[in-house]
C-alpha cells in the first residue's frame, strides 16, 4: 500500500495555498507553533480512518477524514462573517476542483464534508473550536474514500 494519505494532505496544501487570503498553511501538530501572528491560518489534521472493507484481488477500501482548521484573529463584530467567507471559499475549492487522486495502485475521491463551529471550552488549545476574545476557530471535515492494494 502506498502513502495515499500523504498524497491527499499534500494536494490539499497545494489547493488551499491558491486562496490568497490565508497567510499560513500547515499540518497539525508539527506546524502549529509556526502560525505566530499569520492570520487567517489553516492547519490540516491527519484524521481518522474507518469503514475498512476487503475487495477482490488484495484490495481494500476505507474512509479517511482530513480536518481543515480555519484560525483567525478578527475583532468582535466581523468574526462570523469572515469565518463564513473563508469556509465557503474552501468548500467551493474542494467541490469545484478535480479531486480524484490516482497513483500506481490507489484511488481517492471526496465522499462528503461537514463543518463544526464549536464552542471553546479549553482556553489553552489553539485548535479548540469556537470563539475567544482574540481568536476564532472553525473546522471543516473532509471525508475521502480510498481504494488501494494491501
Amino acid at each position: 500500500m502506498n502513502n495515499i494519505q500523504w498524497q491527499i494532505l499534500s494536494k490539499l496544501i497545494n489547493m488551499l495555498s491558491t486562496i490568497s487570503v490565508f497567510k499560513y498553511i500547515g499540518l497539525y501538530p508539527d506546524d502549529i507553533e509556526f502560525i505566530g501572528k499569520n492570520y487567517p491560518a489553516i492547519i490540516l489534521i491527519d484524521g481518522e480512518e474507518s469503514n475498512h472493507s476487503c475487495l477482490t484481488g488484495n484490495r481494500i477500501t476505507f474512509d479517511y477524514q482530513v480536518s481543515i482548521l480555519i484560525i483567525d484573529s478578527k475583532e468582535k463584530g466581523s468574526r462570523i462573517k469572515s469565518l463564513l467567507e473563508y469556509q465557503n471559499a474552501i468548500k467551493k475549492l474542494l467541490w469545484h476542483q478535480e479531486n480524484i487522486i490516482e497513483s500506481e495502485d490507489s484511488l481517492a475521491y471526496i465522499m462528503g464534508s461537514s463543518v463544526e463551529k464549536g464552542d471553546i471550552n479549553n482556553y489553552n488549545d489553539i485548535t479548540a473550536l469556537g470563539y475567544l476574545t482574540n481568536i476564532s476557530v472553525r473546522k471543516i471535515n473532509v471525508v475521502y474514500r480510498i481504494e488501494t492494494n494491501i
